[in-house]
């Protein structure tokens, strides 16, 4: 792939409403898109321009810029036609923005942020712009975010909803079959880790009678601050699972720095100790499911290419593996 300039937009003539939809999507992002999707990406790269300026229409916006640091999903700042600051968000259409517009829907604005409209047909929907939208990950007191953390998990717990479509975490496992199956021995991950995280999942989910709706990604990054100083959770995947594994996400967070803490031990400790006391999760399984999503995490970074820290996010799972049973 040729370098290019993580800013640097795709050009594009100017159009008759806002700025140009194609000069609001950083190369960066564009090529990401390639990576993952291929020439299905491509195919959809080449239409977003038109699909942003559709909705802006149909929901009458004016598209300010994307936000920094896209990942998966296109995202940028709008305002509506009364003014109001919101988040225009798209994406390659697939079942986890999908699952994410459900969750939305069920949560009603009660913990996370408020869906304002939604389209499926073209995978876009609107949510609330959270002002003045400070991360968790800004927070530097590490005990009072973990509080922060536990609070919002406690007030997004859900039962699991009867019919639905959300994927599970035994779904999300399969990624350990499908890393084998293209790796075996010789890949970046070692084939011992990968096999007992998921031995420690089967046990786990196994044993669990507690069904109910996850966030799946809570993590510093996705807690932001609100005018009325209340923490909302954004961004949610969308599964079904055992309660205690929504405590699993945060604590590789907030990523790359938590993993560069010199006395990761010491970090881990203090952070299960306060969700244990404030949430009643055995310690055991606080860090059992820390340990599988840390592999859940380093498997899929693996399949989409992105192994930038692997070795931090190893070195993390090596940690937590060692401190079970302790």
């Amino acid at each position: 792939m040729n370098s290019t300039n993580p800013q640097s937009p795709i050009p594009n003539p100017s159009t008759s409403s806002g700025q140009s939809p194609q000069s609001l999507i950083p190369t960066y992002f564009a090529e990401k898109m390639k990576i993952i999707y291929e020439e299905d990406g491509v195919g959809w790269l080449s239409q977003l321009p038109s699909l942003i300026k559709m909705m802006a229409q149909k929901w009458q916006l004016t598209v300010q810029r994307p936000v920094d640091n896209l990942s998966y999903n296109y995202v940028a700042h709008v305002t509506q036609a009364n003014g109001t600051p919101a988040i225009l968000k798209m994406g390659y259409p697939n079942r986890e923005l999908f699952t994410e517009m459900d969750t939305l829907q069920i949560y009603e604005g009660n913990g996370m942020v408020r869906m304002l409209s939604a389209d499926r047909e073209n995978a876009a929907f609107l949510i609330d712009r959270i002002s003045p939208g400070l991360e968790l990950s800004d927070l530097k007191d590490d005990d009072e975010a973990t509080r922060v953390v536990c609070r919002i998990i406690k007030a997004l717990r859900r039962t699991a909803p009867t019919q639905h479509n959300f994927p599970s975490l035994a779904d999300w496992a399969k990624v350990f079959g499908r890393y084998r199956a293209e790796f075996g021995s010789d890949g970046p991950l070692g084939l011992e880790d990968v096999n007992l995280a998921e031995h420690y999942f089967e046990q786990l989910n196994a044993s669990s009678n507690d069904a109910v709706l996850l966030h799946g990604d809570l993590h510093h990054f996705n807690i932001l601050q609100s005018e009325n100083n209340e923490w909302v959770a954004i961004d949610p995947k969308g599964v079904i699972g055992d309660y205690a594994f929504e405590t699993a996400r945060f604590l590789h967070n907030p990523y790359p720095w938590a993993l560069k803490n010199p006395d990761l031990k010491q970090m881990i400790n203090r952070r299960v100790d306060i969700v244990c006391e404030m949430l009643g999760f055995d310690r055991q399984k606080v860090l059992i499911w820390g340990f599988c999503d840390t592999m859940f995490s380093v498997a899929w970074s693996v399949e989409d290419g992105d192994v930038e820290h692997l070795d931090w996010m190893l070195n993390f799972a090596n940690v937590i593996r060692g401190m079970i049973g302790e």
